[in-house]
């Protein structure tokens, strides 16, 4: 079967591959136009798109990306109106601006791309919202990496875990790498360009610049001319009529936030496009390409068509509450209204452009958390009194669970390996296996199923697996896992590495290595560093279920899934400990602050902690506790029962403010000579700096003068 190019015809291989004729596989071909999107929907998808009239589409993503504060807001007011503010607002989430560059006093020299308009998005640099990205990362854009030029240590190996999270959903668009704030940092340089644009071809240019001198502003411009009509999405055409259903879609979802499906079909059958197949294909293109957001997947007609910023504002609401960071992620759904439309506005760290607070119905509420759910970043027990957010989870592992499953002799073990593991992975797994989880922490998870159990974990870019249980069962129950990982990874563009642990040492053997040299006939596998060691293949491979086995796991998956534990029991004792703990601290906080020398401070430690409820940052909670832990190591007279049990309590949360409210008392009792042995008012000093915090001044102030100790 030959298809017809906008050129000429390009014969491809054709392989029916199901008895259902509505596929269409294709194999070694590099197939332009039509666009993959239509190519993945069958046969007739294509046979429409040859048939339509087409046209270009005149509109591309440009993704700005990169670190907190390098700058990437001021870039955009750079290269929007030539502005720069110092005192430029955090964006936290999503923020999304146009240029039609023929229309933009900025680009009047970039000539070849004014009949053009870019969509700018413009992505907070936060760990958690990094989550939310497969939301809207594209392959068809341009990605500008905005690094920090102040940041010079380990500049390539900042680039590289960019890149590669780039490409694990934004696959080989050009990326163009920016280090801005050069004027404050004039000596920085890109190490090793050469081995880096080898290794990835995407990168395209480096470029030193300064938002604030307006230093190779005009450089990144003139680059941006250059690769935007290079990119893949000017490479071919679409249907016409989805341009006009397009601008119809933003108008109205624009003023409304979302249409429900038979309003979007009645757009459809106003311009002409009446088959649902060709429907289908529509949207789907309009929502891989950002423009309006369809999630085919949620069973809610009434929101079909979505506003980018409707949905991102109230997926940031949630992901950051303040209240789900104090919850440890476990969410009553009677929260969920204070979270979404109550809670403190963030406004002030997030602002995008025509910012406006949104107030969302008791409807639209549980549909953010099935988005979320969907994408794999939550999920609720069954009774949907409770979701849980997984990156949120306490981050202490239950060592007296995990502790027998790790030191089990006769377990079956087993390592992804990836060159750069997304944060979302874990939440994934979890997300999928919440009907059979026994216990769960930000890194890990155990499962529980048919007499067996499994440990899950996440460190350095490695997701290990030890499963325990009678032999039969723990081998079928490590192919359901596998088969769960190996789904997940297929929507990664670099595919992990599979590992088999060496009993007895820290090292691994690839798996597909393993299992070829058992095809070939070898009987052992040779270590040689740190020690020379042998191993018997078939005991390192005893247990490791075959490809065969795994692909028949999609069938069982759902069984096991099936034979659910009590969800609500095993989160109980996480629930009941989050009000154990913050108990005990609101009463270390009354015990220390009613000593004779804490009790003038009151006052001033509550009006101080006022001023950072928008500002509980992991950098702030990792100071403080870093100045408790010095202190508490320089303490001379030995600490008491009641010190240590303030202190290892401390470690258990990450309330940035009752860390901040215990600090000044907790070291005062420790009667250390904090101005001697820790300079704690130079520290302090320096803290205000960094974070502008009143309560870094009253530390700073007291000095520790008054013991206070008993």
């Amino acid at each position: 079967m030959a298809l017809f190019t906008d050129h000429h015809p390009m014969e491809i291989d054709l392989e029916e591959y199901s008895a259902d004729a509505s596929k269409l596989a294709l194999y070694g071909n590099p197939i332009e136009s039509p666009p993959m999107e239509i190519v993945k929907q069958g046969r007739q998808s294509v046979l429409d798109w040859y048939e339509a009239t087409r046209i270009k589409l005149n509109e591309i993503k440009i993704i700005l990306i990169g670190d907190p504060k390098a700058g990437k807001t001021s870039l955009l007011r750079r290269l929007k109106d030539d502005t720069f503010d110092e005192n430029e607002v955090q964006t936290d989430g999503v923020n999304i601006e146009d240029i039609q560059f023929g229309e933009c006093d900025t680009f009047r020299k970039q000539t070849s791309i004014h009949k053009l308009t870019g969509h700018f998005w413009d992505f907070g640099g936060q760990e958690i919202m990094n989550a939310t990205h497969q939301f809207f990362l594209t392959r068809r854009s341009v990605y500008i990496l905005v690094l920090d030029a102040r940041k010079d240590a380990n500049v390539s190996a900042q680039i590289m875990q960019w890149i590669k999270r780039i490409k694990a959903t934004g696959g080989n668009s050009s990326i163009i790498i920016v280090a801005n704030q050069i004027d404050v940092n004039s000596g920085f340089g890109f190490e090793n360009e050469y081995e880096l644009q080898n290794e990835f071809p995407q990168i395209r240019y480096f470029i030193k610049a300064s938002c604030s001198t307006n230093e190779n502003i005009v450089l990144i411009k003139d680059r941006l001319e250059e690769l935007i009509p290079q990119a893949e999405l000017f490479n071919t055409t679409i249907d016409e009529r989805w341009i006009r259903i397009k601008v119809k879609l933003q108008e109205e979802t624009k003023a409304d936030y979302f249409l429900n499906e038979d309003r979007f079909l009645r757009v459809c059958n106003d311009f002409k496009l009446k088959e649902k197949r060709e429907q289908k294909s529509a949207i789907n293109f309009l929502h891989d390409l950002g423009l309006v957001l369809h999630f085919e997947d949620v069973n809610l007609t009434e929101y079909y068509v979505l506003d980018p910023y409707w949905i991102t504002y109230g997926v940031y609401q949630i992901l950051t509450s303040s209240h789900a960071g104090k919850m440890k992620g476990v969410v009553g759904m009677d929260k969920l209204e204070f979270i979404v439309n109550e809670e403190e506005d963030k406004k002030e760290r997030y602002r995008p452009a025509n910012y406006k607070k949104i107030c969302y119905s008791n409807n639209e509420r549980r549909f953010l958390v099935d988005i979320l759910n969907q994408f794999k970043l939550c999920f609720c027990l069954p009774a949907r009194d409770l979701f849980i957010i997984p990156d949120l989870l306490d981050t202490n592992e239950p060592n007296e669970i995990t502790g027998p499953i790790r030191k089990a002799g006769d377990s079956i073990r087993f390592v992804y390996e990836y060159e750069y593991l997304p944060r979302t992975t874990m939440p994934h797994i979890m997300v999928e296996t919440h009907k059979i989880l026994l216990n769960m922490w930000r890194t890990g998870c155990v499962l529980h199923s048919n007499g067996c159990k499994a440990l899950i974990t996440n460190y350095q870019n490695r997701i290990s697996i030890i499963v325990t249980g009678e032999h039969k069962k723990k081998r079928e129950f490590m192919a359901v896992i596998r088969h769960l990982i190996d789904s997940t990874n297929q929507e990664l563009s670099d595919k992990p590495s599979m590992m088999v642990p060496l009993p007895g040492t820290n090292e691994y053997a690839d798996y597909e290595e393993l299992l070829e040299r058992e095809k070939d006939g070898e009987e052992c596998y040779k270590l040689y560093k740190p020690t020379k060691m042998e191993f018997k293949i078939s005991k390192l491979l005893e247990g490791v279920s075959s490809w065969d086995e795994i692909r028949k796991m999609s069938g069982i998956l759902e069984k096991v899934l099936a034979n659910q534990v009590d969800l609500k029991y095993g989160l109980k004792g996480i629930i009941e400990n989050q009000g154990e703990i913050k108990d005990k601290l609101d009463s270390h906080y009354h015990y220390l602050i009613n000593l004779p020398d804490n009790n003038k401070i009151k006052d001033d430690i509550l009006d101080a902690i006022k001023e950072i409820n928008a500002q509980q940052t992991t950098e702030i909670s990792e100071d403080i506790m870093q100045w408790i832990t010095n202190a508490f190591d320089h303490y001379k007279g030995g600490p008491n029962d009641k010190l240590q049990e303030i202190y290892t309590d401390l470690k258990k949360t990450d309330d940035v403010q009752v860390k901040l409210k215990l600090a000044v008392p907790f070291i005062k009792m420790l009667g250390v000579n904090l101005e001697m042995e820790l300079d704690v008012k130079s520290w302090a000093e320096k803290m205000y700096e960094k974070h502008k915090l009143k309560i870094f001044k009253l530390m700073a102030a007291s000095q520790g003068k008054g013991h206070g100790r008993k």
